[in-house]
């Protein structure tokens, strides 16, 4: 019993020996035939890792010429009418009740206005920002009133258009810069102005992050003697914008 237990094993040995040469010899064959064979555990590892490290490279290499890009990238240029002197306005609206409080009359920086018709009726396009007081007001309302800024108004562009009027009372704010405030159409207005113009809303587009107004003008008063109007060739002059 125990020669048979040993010649079986044996035959099992040399049949494994017999099939582990096969395997190697199919590996050997396969390597020839792809160029790539794992012939054992350590060799796998190796591969594998050494493929990682091409892949990382390859990654940081592609990243690396991304950013390279990024950073000698020719920046688009302004459109044309950027480069035009545009005059500067400030629309100045009533507070209004929402159903549970009442907003703060406000004031802002506009430049994107212009006449568009004269009959059978004046009127007047306005774009306002979104999400600002001076917006929500007019909407609430319908009606505000267009003021032509002077020269003497450019020192008001951080408080009038890069100030919330949410977050400060902007009328008390020109008051203490010794700027007057007088009520003009219901609306408190500046009084050294260049005139004003009251615009009552016909119709409202949307048009990305502004609201476009097509108004009536109701109303309309020139203060010439107030000074010289502001335009946006000033500001960057001034560089404040």
């Amino acid at each position: 019993m125990m020669s048979v237990k040993c010649i079986f094993s044996i035959g099992c040995t040399n049949k494994r020996n017999a099939t582990e040469r096969i395997t190697r010899t199919t590996q050997h064959n396969s390597f020839k035939r792809f160029v790539k064979v794992v012939p054992n555990r350590k060799t796998e590892k190796l591969e594998r890792f050494n493929s990682r490290k091409v892949i990382l490279r390859i990654s940081s290499a592609t990243k690396n010429e991304h950013v390279d890009d990024q950073a000698f990238e020719t920046p688009s240029p302004p459109p044309p009418y950027a480069k035009l002197s545009v005059p500067v306005y400030s629309l100045a609206t009533k507070s209004c009740f929402n159903g549970i409080s009442s907003s703060m009359p406000s004031m802002n920086i506009l430049t994107f206005a212009t006449p568009v018709a004269i009959q059978p009726a004046r009127r007047f396009v306005i774009a306002l920002y979104q999400g600002t007081l001076s917006h929500s007001n007019m909407l609430s309302k319908g009606t505000a009133v267009l003021q032509v800024l002077g020269e003497q108004h450019a020192e008001l562009l951080p408080l009038l258009g890069k100030t919330s009027g949410n977050d400060v009372d902007k009328l008390e704010e020109l008051r203490s810069r010794g700027f007057e405030i007088v009520d003009r159409y219901g609306t408190p207005t500046l009084a050294d102005c260049l005139g004003v113009v009251e615009l009552r809303i016909v119709s409202m587009q949307e048009s990305g992050d502004h609201s476009v107004a097509l108004c009536d003008v109701l109303n309309h008063e020139d203060f010439p003697c107030n000074g010289s109007p502001l335009y946006t060739g000033k500001l960057r002059e001034m560089k404040l914008m």
